[in-house]
């Protein structure tokens, strides 16, 4: 009888961890194309920036795991102080397109996704070009 209960709370655990990493709303957004334009040099992720901001405030809150099923690996990441970390996504095409080793581009427009020390989504910023 033991081991039945033990099974049945460890199942029960799996389903409600494999609930953490649920969907977002993704309405119109499309996540393919998002995905198969790296370090936006295809030039398509600008496009898609109206539907994104659409969906925007669905994304607060998500977890990793589920923007990276929405959006793709990112371009860059940051880790920062107190476990945070930045994801960032190339929006628009720039120098990161050539010869890409890992630098930073500065003047490029970048979606920067901020998670918490929790890994959820509590800060997401379009980040303007710095000037020169």
């Amino acid at each position: 009888m033991q081991l039945k209960l033990t099974h049945f709370i460890f199942f029960c655990c799996l389903l409600m961890l494999s609930a953490c990493g649920s969907d977002i709303d993704k309405g119109d957004f499309d996540s393919n194309t998002w995905k198969q334009d790296p370090l936006a040099c295809q030039d398509k992720r600008s496009a898609l920036l109206p539907e994104f901001e659409i969906i925007e405030k669905n994304i607060i809150g998500a977890s990793e795991a589920a923007v990276r099923q929405l959006l793709g690996k990112p371009d860059y990441t940051e880790l920062y102080k107190r476990r945070q970390k930045f994801y960032y996504y190339y929006i628009d095409k720039g120098t990161q397109c050539v010869d890409y080793q890992g630098d930073i581009n500065k003047l490029a427009r970048k979606l920067q996704i901020r998670f918490d020390a929790v890994n959820e989504v509590n800060e997401i910023v379009i980040t303007a070009p710095k000037p020169m």
